[in-house]
């Protein structure tokens, strides 16, 4: 099972950084809502944001609750997950 790292699920992981430029959290959401269901490389690519990054920001928007993924955290070793986001978090 996966841990987050930084439990940063607050206002402030979803918005703008110090210098006013998106956080990558910000850009994968707004990347999600305009693509709908995604694969991580395809995110990354898309974004500009490295792998893991994108990755380790989806498993705290994923407990959060504000995205979802089509596989379950424990199951993911030997497929890839899309992810898209909660619509009960809308």
């Amino acid at each position: 099972m996966s841990t987050v790292p930084h439990d940063r699920t607050d206002e402030a992981f979803l918005s703008v950084g110090p210098t006013g430029s998106a956080t990558p959290a910000s850009l994968i959401v707004d990347y999600l809502f305009k693509n709908g269901a995604s694969k991580v490389a395809d995110i990354c690519h898309d974004v500009g944001v490295p792998r893991s990054t994108v990755y380790d920001h989806l498993l705290r928007l994923e407990a959060a609750g504000v995205v979802r993924s089509d596989i379950a955290p424990g199951s993911r070793a030997r497929f890839t997950p899309h992810f898209s986001l909660n619509p009960s978090a809308r």
